[in-house]
C-alpha cells in the first residue's frame, strides 16, 4: 500500500490476533514507522479512509461503540477507565463498516485496500504489504434465491444463508458438513481469527449467531449481504453439488 495522507486506518497485527487498530493518521508511514517499535512492531495496514476530517476515527470509533460496545478494548486504570483503539473485530468486519459508510456517503474513492492495484493493474508494493479484500460492491436485496432448482422468497440475507447451509445438511449429512466447515474463516489473513463455523457458542455469544438443530454448530451471522455472499461461495466451494442463485 502505498503512503497516504490523512486517514483512517484499519491496522493488524499478529501479536494481537482476533483484534484491529482503527485510528487516524496525518502520514500513513510515519505513523506506522511510531507504532513498530520494539516488541510491538508488526503493525500493516489492511485498509485506509481518506478524510479531510482530522481525527475521523474517533466518528468511526462512536459508532462502533454504539452498535456493539462489548467489541472495544479497555483498561482500567484506578477509578478511570482508558478507551483504547484496539476492537476485537476481524479486518474484513471492520472494512465491511466502513465501506457501507463510504457507500452512503458517495466516496468509495477514497476508500483503499492493501492489495489495491495502480492504473496499470499491478499491485502497489510499500514496506507494509499484507493481504486485504477487493472493494465489495454494493448489493442490491434480491426477490427470491434457487437452491438446487428450488424457489425460496427472499426476506433477510442471514435467513437465505441460514436455509443454504440447512439444505447442505440434508444433502450431505450434518456430520460431513460439520466436520468439513467448522474452523471456516472469512478472509485468509494472519490477523484473521474468527471463525464462521464453530462448535463451540462462547467466541459467537457477543455476536449474531445460528444454531442448527442437528447438533453442537454455530454460524456466525453478523455480516453484511456482501459478506454471506462470500460465506456461501466458500460452502459452495466445499459442497459443489448443491448450489445458490440469487435473483434479481
Amino acid at each position: 500500500m502505498k503512503n497516504y495522507k490523512n486517514v483512517v486506518y484499519i491496522l493488524i497485527n499478529p501479536l494481537y490476533a482476533g483484534y484491529v487498530k482503527i485510528g487516524y493518521a496525518s502520514d500513513l508511514y510515519q505513523r506506522l514507522a511510531s507504532l513498530n517499535t520494539g516488541m510491538l512492531r508488526n503493525f500493516e495496514p489492511y485498509a485506509v479512509y481518506e478524510t479531510p476530517q482530522k481525527n475521523a476515527d474517533k466518528q468511526f470509533h462512536a459508532i462502533i461503540d454504539d452498535l456493539a460496545p462489548i467489541v472495544r478494548a479497555r483498561v482500567i486504570n484506578g477509578q478511570k477507565v482508558q478507551d483504547k483503539e484496539f476492537f476485537k473485530l476481524e479486518p474484513e468486519q471492520a472494512y465491511e463498516i466502513l465501506h457501507h459508510i463510504a457507500v452512503l456517503t458517495g466516496t468509495e474513492k477514497n476508500l483503499h485496500c492493501a492489495n489495491e492495484a495502480t492504473s496499470s493493474g499491478m499491485p502497489v508494493t510499500s514496506p507494509y504489504q499484507q493481504q486485504a479484500p477487493t472493494k465489495a460492491v454494493p448489493t442490491a436485496k434480491p426477490k427470491s434465491f434457487t437452491i438446487n432448482g428450488k424457489s425460496y422468497p427472499f426476506t433477510t440475507w442471514i435467513r437465505a444463508l441460514e436455509q443454504y447451509c440447512e439444505n447442505v445438511v440434508s444433502v450431505v449429512g450434518f456430520s460431513t458438513f460439520r466436520n468439513a466447515v467448522v474452523g471456516m474463516k472469512m478472509g485468509d489473513s494472519k490477523a484473521s481469527t474468527r471463525k464462521i463455523f464453530d462448535d463451540k457458542p462462547d467466541d459467537m455469544k457477543q455476536f449474531g449467531f445460528y444454531k442448527f438443530a442437528e447438533g453442537d454448530l454455530y454460524l456466525l451471522t453478523n455480516y453484511s449481504a456482501h459478506g454471506i455472499q462470500t460465506i456461501c461461495d466458500k460452502v459452495h466451494g466445499l459442497f459443489p453439488n448443491v448450489s445458490i442463485t440469487f435473483e434479481d
